[in-house]
């Protein structure tokens, strides 16, 4: 609650208790001019005005926090490296499973590779997407070997 002190929220909190106090002045005792029922439209969009404006301070010092936090929590280098390369993964991962669906259909369509039904080719695909899914090293050796990750630390910068 320490942002209702905050330089903002003390001007608005002047701006708005003192509109209050002025139109309800004014609504009580009147001015000789103005009809009164004016000053109770004044009173009552001050009324709402007031509390809308500190929501919106609120969500402002929410904001400003939020930030910071996300700030003190990038990651590393080696924890973005390794994100990048999980990414890569699966993204792989999903299109060798697109590529082996296709492959299953259009074998049983009557479409062959040299000779070699094409859902052989396909089931072959999807078996290795699967093992993949399941956690296997089917990059074993190659660029997107888990090996190949560097090592970092999983619960990010300490504060």
């Amino acid at each position: 609650m320490h942002w209702l002190l905050s330089p903002t929220a003390v001007k608005c909190h002047f701006l708005g208790l003192g509109g209050i106090a002025l139109f309800a002045f004014l609504f009580i005792h009147g001015d000789g001019v103005t009809p009164p029922e004016h000053y109770g439209t004044a009173l009552l969009v001050w009324i709402i005005g007031y509390p809308l404006l500190l929501f919106l301070i609120w969500g402002l010092h929410r904001r400003e926090l939020r930030k910071a936090e996300r700030e003190s929590q990038q990651p590393t280098p080696p924890q973005q490296q390794r994100r990048q390369r999980q990414r890569w993964r699966a993204v792989s991962l999903f299109i060798c499973s697109g590529v082996g669906i296709v492959l299953c259909y259009l074998g049983l369509q009557g479409w062959e590779v040299d000779g070699l039904p094409a859902y052989f080719i396909g089931a072959l695909l999807l078996g290795f997407a699967l093992l993949g899914t399941f956690g296997v090293n089917v990059w074993y050796s190659g660029p997107l070997d888990r090996r190949a990750d560097p090592a970092a630390d999983l619960e990010g910068p300490t504060s």
